[in-house]
């Protein structure tokens, strides 16, 4: 697929509200790779799958892969070099925070062969941006008791207060990580 950018195609994300729902699709028995290979590619062919993607377990929590990944760019002349790669790899450019202006979402469509991930890391070893990553989902995540933790956008960002979803620190990530000990500084 032949994609053409300029700077008229991106977008600030706020503009974006299109509904797209995320399923998780579990298979009931244990399959080989080959099968599992098979039915991940005739789910793919289905008219209103935008991707498939594995899910993976770290320490016993579940995080998958959409189909977005982020790219961030060292400086504004490097948008340039952003738009050729986009353009090699045919991913979307979706659009950018406007109060993050180097940071851009893309996407891998249907017709992109690769997975978020792999396209990500594409970007990323060209060592040509200051970063690049995909968007993770996680699930079964510990959440903090703090009853307004959901007023806190900056921890976890789901569009409140007309917040760009995703744009934040990602504390429950990192909660799964290390929440930190209890021993005061010294």
């Amino acid at each position: 697929m032949e994609r053409s950018y300029t700077e008229k195609n991106v977008i600030p994300l706020s503009a974006i509200g299109e509904d797209i729902l995320i399923t998780e699709i579990t298979f009931p028995d244990q399959v080989d790779k080959t099968t599992y290979a098979n039915r991940i590619q005739h789910l793919q062919k289905e008219t209103n799958v935008i991707k498939v993607s594995p899910t993976y377990v770290f320490r016993d929590k579940k995080m998958g892969i959409s189909n977005n990944f982020y790219v961030k760019l060292f400086k504004e002349e490097d948008k340039s070099l952003f738009y050729d790669l986009a353009k090699k790899y045919a991913v979307q450019i979706i659009g950018y925070n406007e109060y993050m202006p180097l940071w851009y979402t893309l996407s891998c469509s249907k017709d992109v062969s690769l997975t978020a991930l792999e396209v990500a890391n594409l970007f990323y070893e060209t060592r040509l941006f200051d970063s690049a990553e995909p968007e993770i989902l996680y699930q079964d995540l510990l959440t903090s008791s703090d009853p307004y933790f959901s007023d806190q956008w900056g921890l976890k960002n789901v569009g409140q207060y007309d917040g760009v979803s995703g744009m934040d620190i990602k504390a429950e990530q990192a909660w799964t990580i290390t929440t930190g000990s209890n021993r005061s500084a010294r």
